[in-house]
């Protein structure tokens, strides 16, 4: 078994949640911030000579938006850019930041001089369920299904009081952990008014021999997973290892890595697991180069998919996996 992304267990079906999820969340927007500076205005559209100065001029965008509403209306959507829309948008990116910081710095650039129709249709929207009745194929639709995540959260916690105090308190601890702890917290507001009924929910202990060692992948800043949360749980389960990807985002396919898939390949095919301590490299700049091509291939990657078997050769190999970065992962919450 592979688990990429790890949480919690322990703070996941407390009623507290103590927001140990967010411990990592501000140092990936905290990356957009010395990325871009030291991208230069060239790489980066949203450019200033300090991370503290990005931050000065984005807090001056968020604090005119808030007071001044942008009504958009675009070829895809169309509503109103508040202050909301636009901190959601920008947490979104967090959870895929090889994707969208580039794109996200281009938008807020916009933004900037007056156009908020980028930045507004920057991170799609939860998709419309699909139901072909008259569909001949006999294949279910692989996707993810938004309602389950709230389901499953729902279910796994505790009940939580409903009085403002509580929610409230609530908000508080969540905003300790990052200043993007009100988005967390809403989602746990989501179970207000979910229907009583006794259960038999599992508390623990978190921890057991398995038949084979578990191999637990975390990424170096995971915006709700982070990587001290796979660690934590590795402690319980003999013979388990920790995979460290040394990039942002949530999970590892936020950003391809040979060094990754070489390791998880093993594992799945031979049963080999990564030494302790291993840690592999992204393949992919959070602000390349300007004019490159989106998915290059780097010379270490064609390299390693030259040494694989040849079902495991071929572009549609890399394009499978820089596909997988590109789910947008963050709308099945928000």
């Amino acid at each position: 078994m592979v688990l990429d992304g790890v949480a919690d267990a322990e703070d996941h079906y407390g009623v507290e949640r103590r927001g140990t999820s967010l411990i990592d969340t501000d140092k990936v927007f905290d990356a957009f911030l010395t990325g871009c500076a030291g991208a230069g205005p060239e790489n980066c559209q949203f450019w200033a000579p300090t991370a503290d100065d990005i931050r000065q001029n984005l807090t001056v965008i968020m604090k005119h938006i808030r007071s001044h509403p942008m009504p958009i209306k675009a070829d895809s959507a169309y509503g109103i850019l508040d202050y909301k829309k636009l901190r959601r948008t920008i947490f979104s990116t967090l959870f895929s930041p090889y994707t969208y910081f580039s794109a996200l710095a281009k938008a807020l650039s916009e933004l900037a001089a007056g156009n908020g129709t980028a930045i507004y249709t920057l991170v799609p929207s939860r998709k419309t369920p699909e139901c072909h009745c008259d569909s001949q194929s006999r294949t279910p639709k692989n996707d993810i299904i938004a309602d389950a995540p709230t389901t499953i959260i729902c279910n796994d916690g505790e009940e939580i009081q409903e009085d403002i105090d509580a929610l409230e308190a609530h908000l508080q601890l969540t905003m300790k952990a990052s200043q993007w702890g009100d988005f967390w917290a809403s989602i746990r507001f989501g179970c207000l008014g979910w229907p009583k009924f006794p259960t038999t929910q599992f508390r623990g202990p978190f921890e057991g021999k398995t038949s084979h060692p578990i191999l637990m992948i975390g990424n170096t800043a995971d915006p709700v997973t982070p990587l001290s949360s796979a660690r934590k749980m590795a402690q319980g389960f003999e013979g388990s290892v920790v995979l460290q990807q040394n990039s942002l985002g949530h999970c590892s396919l936020a950003a391809p890595s040979p060094c990754t898939y070489r390791h998880v390949r093993n594992y799945f095919v031979d049963g080999i697991l990564p030494p302790e301590g291993t840690v592999c490299e992204p393949d992919v700049e959070l602000f390349p180069v300007a004019d490159s091509l989106q998915g290059h291939i780097s010379t270490e990657a064609q390299q390693y998919l030259d040494s694989q078997p040849t079902h495991l050769q071929g572009r549609e190999f890399v394009q499978a996996v820089v596909g997988l970065s590109k789910l947008d992962i963050a709308t099945v919450f928000f």
